[in-house]
């Protein structure tokens, strides 16, 4: 799941305007199916609406700036033509890393569930963090 979210806004990041899945499902060489975003029964995987997830958080917004909120951590933010602004976090040492909240920040997880606290841990599965 994190490495398709983070791979989409890599593409979104680079400018890329229109990209495809090769496969909606399938193995890698090694037997994995880690890019699967369909079961065999063609049953939606929990990828696929982490993708519809990114879809629905960044839909109309300009990608703005890839930023280092903590050291280890790897944040890409999108404008909204509000001005709102929302931010996908990652850890770029895929180990976690505490992210402390600023008042008014709203962090989602990666299927888009609320998360809570004064305080995030962000590892390899990206989050969604609304708000300056």
């Amino acid at each position: 799941m994190a490495s398709l979210v983070r791979l989409d806004v890599a593409q979104l990041a680079a400018g890329v305007v229109r990209f495809f899945p090769y496969t909606m499902h399938g193995q890698n060489a090694a037997g994995q199916e880690e890019l699967a975003l369909l079961e065999y029964d063609l049953a939606p995987k929990s990828t696929l609406a982490a993708r519809a997830v990114l879809a629905s958080e960044v839909d109309g917004a300009v990608y703005v700036e890839r930023s280092e909120p903590v050291p280890g951590l790897e944040a890409h933010a999108f404008r909204h033509p509000d001005g709102s602004v929302v931010r996908v976090v990652w850890s770029n040492d895929n180990q976690p890393h505490a992210l402390p909240l600023a008042a008014g920040q709203r962090p989602l997880d990666v299927l888009g569930n609320p998360l809570a606290g004064a305080s995030v841990r962000v590892a390899e599965e990206p989050i969604y963090l609304h708000g300056n």
